[in-house]
């Protein structure tokens, strides 16, 4: 009998390889923590690089949320 990987049930939950929580709430502590003034531009680019950073820890399999991505660029597609 094969055992479940504990590891990927650990990062489903939002804990990183040490066990620790990663921080749920980037986009409202982002600025904070990089300490940087950004425009919104900057924001929604950082955002989306961001979140492809951390579905990409995913099995490709697995639904992803696609409505907030495609209307963040979308809307930055028009402030260029």
């Amino acid at each position: 009998m094969d055992l479940p990987d504990l590891g990927a049930h650990r990062h489903c939950q939002g804990l990183d390889h040490n066990g620790e929580m990663q921080d749920a709430n980037f986009a409202l502590t982002g600025s904070q923590q990089i300490g940087l003034d950004l425009k919104l531009s900057e924001l929604l680019d950082l955002c989306l690089a961001e979140d492809e950073r951390r579905a990409a820890g995913y099995d490709k399999r697995l639904l992803r949320p696609t409505f907030m991505p495609r209307m963040a660029r979308l809307v930055r597609r028009f402030m260029r």
